[in-house]
């Protein structure tokens, strides 16, 4: 995690106008956000970043988002970084939900994201 920041958080969304809303939503809410467009420039950017949470849709470009989670979860750097799963596949979800913190069925509200995100917030980060 970076030092100058309490709160640095990765979202993952296959649609660049909600991926937008999302992120410009929760940085008003005082977190650090980064974004990506693909699985793999996810990918990249959770190896390089080393984000708190990562907010991952199942469904984006390049690389879905099941081998991401695949590439976090064996990726030592990123050990502690937590996984919300956004998806509208209730059976996908059904088969990933042991892989993840927690596993949210589209759609998803704003201020449900804000206060998950506010209760898995990472020890020490108050």
């Amino acid at each position: 995690m970076r030092a100058a920041f309490l709160h640095h958080y990765q979202f993952m969304t296959g649609q660049t106008s909600k991926r937008a809303l999302i992120a410009m939503r929760v940085e008003r809410s005082g977190y650090d956000v980064i974004t990506a467009s693909n699985g793999r420039e996810c990918i990249e950017k959770a190896q390089s970043e080393n984000p708190d949470l990562i907010v991952l849709d199942l469904h984006i470009p390049n690389i879905s988002g099941d081998v991401v989670l695949k590439h976090a979860r064996a990726d030592e750097r990123l050990k502690d970084t937590r996984v919300f799963l956004a998806t509208a596949d209730a059976n996908m979800a059904s088969q990933l939900r042991d892989q993840a913190e927690l596993v949210l069925l589209k759609p998803i509200g704003f201020s449900q994201l804000r206060d998950l995100a506010e209760r898995f917030r990472p020890v020490g980060n108050d």
